[in-house]
């Protein structure tokens, strides 16, 4: 089975409000506006380009976001892990943001089973048993267990197959030792007896 991890750093609000704020300095130097911020009382409406202090003043704007250039680069780095094409998050032939095709599918799927429980799973082992089932079963109480079942014979937890007798043969120890509590437990003690 492959399992994909994908792990990065997550931009919060505040590496947020400096990406923002970048993205409005850029804004402001296209328009020719003077950069200033919300302390600056008296400032210019324009940005001269030859005012050492008009030049001053976009230089501590661009420090002030410098300090914080670790923010930018989560931001882009999250946005880069998201629209990465091996990971599958987003639809990359859309020119706007879309779950991957395969999400979408994941999610319809996961409607559609909605309610539904699973009653068996199975693992394939080849010659002589052909598989493992994975039954869930019904206990006296209403209760689910699972068991894992090869043949006539049934996994115990000391990953021994031993014979499993009809219903009325069972006793508490036997049905103790045999039976999981999730279906996870179960598959887990199959595979470690193929493996074994």
């Amino acid at each position: 089975m492959t399992t994909h991890t994908i792990k990065m750093a997550r931009a919060d609000d505040a590496d947020m409000e400096i990406a923002y704020e970048l993205a409005g300095l850029v804004d402001v130097i296209r328009r020719g506006d003077y950069p200033s911020t919300d302390d600056d009382e008296d400032a210019p409406d324009w940005f001269d380009e030859d005012d050492i202090d008009h030049l001053k003043a976009l230089h501590k704007r661009i420090e002030k976001i410098a300090d914080h250039s670790g923010a930018i680069w989560r931001v882009i780095g999250g946005f880069s892990v998201f629209s990465y094409p091996s990971n599958q998050l987003i639809d990359l032939t859309k020119n706007v943001i879309e779950l991957h095709p395969r999400i979408v599918a994941a999610l319809a799927a996961q409607e559609a089973l909605a309610g539904v429980a699973v009653a068996s799973y199975a693992i394939e082992i080849g010659a002589p048993y052909g598989q493992i089932t994975i039954d869930r079963t019904q206990q006296i109480d209403g209760s689910y267990l699972w068991k894992a079942k090869r043949g006539s014979d049934c996994l115990n937890k000391g990953g021994e197959w031993e014979y499993d007798p009809l219903p009325s043969s069972r006793d508490d120890a036997f049905l103790a030792r045999c039976r999981f509590s999730t279906a996870e437990e179960a598959i887990a003690a199959a595979r470690a007896t193929i493996e074994a």
